[in-house]
């Protein structure tokens, strides 16, 4: 069993930009928060799912609850 770091952090994202939070495993579906290009403190919350090439993973960033990319998270705060 493989144990999940308490604690991810934002990268490939430029300073400029932002991480969309979505309500679901899509790039289409509804955008609910979103996470600093230094965000830190996120947690990982349940399973990783495939949708097409694209890795998400159920996040919680402060209070917002949703879906990002993994390509987008590494672990360490």
């Amino acid at each position: 069993m493989r144990i999940v770091p308490l604690c991810y952090r934002v990268v490939k994202v430029q300073a400029s930009d932002i991480l969309w939070i979505r309500s679901g495993r899509n790039v289409k579906s509804e955008r609910v928060g979103a996470i600093p290009s230094n965000g830190t403190e996120i947690d990982i919350i349940g399973p990783e799912k495939f949708v097409r090439e694209i890795r998400f993973v159920p996040i919680k960033y402060k209070i917002i609850v949703g879906w990002v990319s993994r390509r987008y998270l590494e672990e360490g705060c």
